[in-house]
């Protein structure tokens, strides 16, 4: 771009004259030079405002604005102080929360949580059930004893498949705690 005072047209403006004519001779030669760098570089004015850098310049600029336009439209300092803090701390509130619902529940509940009588539990359930754990964990630990897998899983087999039997044969199902015949063994 060209300096405004030394154009390339070998014309020099005058200086600026305050003393004479109110200084309008100045104002009017300088708008001139710049009327005529417009005409003279209107080409490429025009390929700077149609280029993309322009339009990215024209978004930012307008979302600069409505940022502006929103921070303007509301200020913390137009905010009540007890907007932000109740005259109370936090150890004043004395209500319940939803942390002691336990609590709450308990007080104002007449629930009863179930606690059925399992009665007497039969010796042979719980060998079965001894055997088919021993059996399991049996299994498992052979894998950590190549050398005596074969013994140790035929025993360990055993043990499962004599605990899973003797469980299956002496359940009954429901009918331990059937009532009646009505009695389909749900409990409320």
């Amino acid at each position: 771009m060209t300096d405004l005072n030394n154009s390339n047209d070998g014309e020099e403006t005058k200086p600026h004259d305050s003393g004479r004519n109110g200084g309008d001779s100045s104002e009017i030669s300088e708008e001139a030079a710049w009327n005529r760098f417009l005409d003279e570089y209107s080409d490429d004015l025009g390929e700077v405002v149609r280029s993309r850098t322009a339009r990215k310049f024209d978004r930012h600029a307008t979302r600069q604005d409505k940022r502006e336009e929103k921070r303007a439209i509301l200020s913390v300092n137009d905010l009540k102080q007890g907007s932000f803090v109740d005259s109370s701390g936090p150890r004043d509130f004395t209500q319940s929360s939803w942390l002691d619902t336990d609590d709450v529940m308990d007080r104002s509940s007449v629930f009863t949580p179930p606690n059925p009588d399992l009665g007497q539990i039969r010796w042979s359930r719980l060998i079965c059930g001894i055997l088919l754990v021993v059996g399991v964990a049996g299994i498992i630990a052979t894998a950590f004893l190549p050398a005596w897998a074969t013994v140790l899983g035929i025993v360990f087999g055993i043990s499962i498949l004599v605990g899973a039997g003797g469980l299956f044969v002496t359940h009954r199902g429901h009918d331990e705690t059937k009532r009646d015949e009505e009695d389909d063994g749900a409990r409320v």
